[in-house]
């Protein structure tokens, strides 16, 4: 059996219908009814109104609160009237409800107490909003769906707004521009690597560099690079900012910055379980960089300047030969895992990776 007709909705183009039976109202679109102080979503009112069964059987609702409070006072719901919501198993006396026992106790009022109510009275307000004709409602349909349609934009903005915070707060991406226009993500990877290790995607799980491109789809040799661990940020920017990344191709590196754009909001797809879990092991596996922070072990990155002079460096093997003769070097003070030659650095950096702190602290 189907409850009454005592809703209202609006359709796609704001168009007012009603009254019709809850059964009968097409999706999650703007309904109201007795109770309701504005209009409301069919979602937002499904989990909390009850179904009521009368004593011959009939069923009316969904019921707001306020009008279950209503139709106690005018005696038609006592205790023992039968009600259903859902995730119950089955009617209960609104007695055994203990939502809708403490309502019937506020609305049920006490004998030769109740006053007068006159039609209009400001006390009055539960019809209010109920519409007499098509049209005659506070504001249009079309109204009312783009004054809803506004509030979820601003959500939407807000939550946009603390991703940034969040976002800047645990900044590790650098900007970088002056690549070539053949140039590729690995080609950016394996150099900026130099400074730290580069975050992997969560979803895809390779490294986590943009290269950005303009209308053509073609390379405008600038891009961002993030970073697993925040200190690789400065590295980068002090090591790699004015650093040749090919010959004749200096870079400009410095710290992202991130704005929002416009009032959109895109939500990240659910991540798969799989990728999530390769993505948690290779994570495990990058943390063993040490990037230049005391995690325990003491520092064991040392960074050397002056070691050459970029304008002398005229051969394609003399950095490598460079790079062999600093590693030759620095084994005098202890094991080394790795030596890192920036290239056309103005400064002509070094970076020394040690296996022990003590190597480093010789230094």
């Amino acid at each position: 059996m189907e409850s009454e007709a005592s809703w209202w909705y609006l359709n796609e183009e704001g168009k007012q219908s009603g009254p019709v039976t809850w059964e009968s109202i097409p999706g999650d679109v703007l309904v109201w009814s007795e109770g309701l102080d504005d209009w409301r979503r069919v979602s937002e009112i499904e989990g909390r109104a009850w179904m009521f069964a009368d004593e011959d059987g009939g069923r009316h609702g969904p019921l707001l609160p306020d009008a279950i409070s209503k139709r106690v006072q005018a005696g038609a719901i006592d205790g023992l009237s039968l009600f259903w919501r859902s995730g119950m198993d089955a009617w209960k006396p609104a007695s055994e409800i203990e939502e809708l026992r403490e309502l019937l106790v506020r609305a049920d009022p006490v004998d030769g107490e109740e006053e007068d109510k006159v039609p209009g009275d400001s006390a009055d307000t539960a019809g209010e909003n109920k519409p007499k004709a098509e049209g005659e409602v506070r504001k249009s349909g079309v109204e009312l769906l783009k004054d809803e349609e506004e509030k979820r934009q601003k959500k939407k903005l807000k939550r946009e707004r603390e991703k940034l915070k969040k976002m800047i707060k645990n900044n590790s991406s650098v900007y970088f521009a002056g690549i070539p226009p053949d140039s590729t993500e690995e080609e950016v990877e394996n150099y900026f690597s130099k400074c730290g290790i580069v975050k992997p995607d969560p979803d895809t799980g390779k490294a986590k560099v943009k290269l950005y491109r303009d209308e053509k789809d073609q390379l405008k040799g600038d891009g961002v690079v993030t970073y697993l661990q925040k200190p690789s940020v400065d590295n980068a920017v002090l090591l790699l900012d004015g650093a040749e990344f090919k010959p004749g191709w200096k870079l400009e590196v410095r710290k992202a910055e991130f704005k929002i754009k416009g009032n959109s909001y895109i939500s990240r797809p659910k991540r798969q379980k799989g990728v999530a879990n390769a993505h948690q092991a290779l994570k495990q596996k990058a943390l063993g960089w040490n990037e230049g922070v005391d995690d325990g072990r003491g520092l064991r990155i040392v960074i050397l300047k002056h070691c050459f002079d970029p304008n002398q460096m005229t051969n394609p093997t003399d950095y490598e030969d460079l790079r062999e003769d600093m590693e030759i070097e620095c084994s005098k003070m202890g094991e080394v895992e790795k030596v890192t030659v920036f290239n056309g650095n103005s400064e002509g950096v070094v970076a020394v990776k040690f296996k022990q702190p003590a190597s480093a602290e010789r230094y």
